[in-house]
């Protein structure tokens, strides 16, 4: 694995259980979730993105998945196109993390960094979380299963191959904004 897809992994991680948190340019970090304090100045977020080159993998340069860990998610997906993208996207589920943009149709892009944790298994639950804009105050979490979430990164890797754009599909953010719980 690059130095950088290893140090991604690990920066999205240090996110997702709370140890490290992104305020615009400042990075906080702890020794127990939730209690965050600020690095020094050297430590900023610039600093440490130009140090390692690309801090999150390009979705073009994903290898495949083994295939003993394809073949514990094959039976959850049922179409060709989406099996065939698996391997990919149990890739860059592994790496814990991804940056991207979230489409605004007449609108900007939103930039976003999502990470979440890894587990093994399909019907594990994950915890996800995205921080839009660099804006503590536009962070979102959402709870549910691997496969689910597996299947969000499939459609995310099916768009990117059509747009070239990195961005969840349009139902994962009515999941994420509970929109269909408000609805029904």
């Amino acid at each position: 694995m690059p130095e950088s897809a290893s140090l991604a992994a690990l920066w999205g991680r240090l996110v997702s259980l709370g140890f490290l948190q992104i305020f615009g340019e400042d990075i906080r970090i702890s020794q127990k979730p939730g209690k965050v304090g600020l690095l020094p100045k050297p430590y900023r977020v610039r600093t440490i993105l130009s140090n390692c080159g690309r801090l999150f993998m390009n979705l073009k340069d994903l290898a495949p998945a083994d295939k003993q860990a394809v073949a514990i998610y094959f039976p959850y997906y049922n179409t060709q196109n989406k099996r065939q993208v698996l391997p990919f996207a149990i890739t860059l589920y592994k790496q814990g993390s991804i940056e991207g943009e979230r489409q605004i149709e007449g609108g900007a892009s939103i930039p976003f960094v999502s990470s979440w944790f890894v587990s093994n298994l399909p019907a594990d639950m994950t915890r996800c979380r995205l921080q839009f804009n660099n804006d503590s105050d536009l962070n979102y979490e959402l709870t549910l299963s691997n496969h689910e979430f597996i299947d969000f990164l499939i459609d995310m890797l099916i768009d990117f191959k059509r747009t070239k754009k990195v961005d969840f599909p349009q139902i994962f953010y009515r999941r994420l904004m509970q929109y269909d719980a408000i609805v029904a």
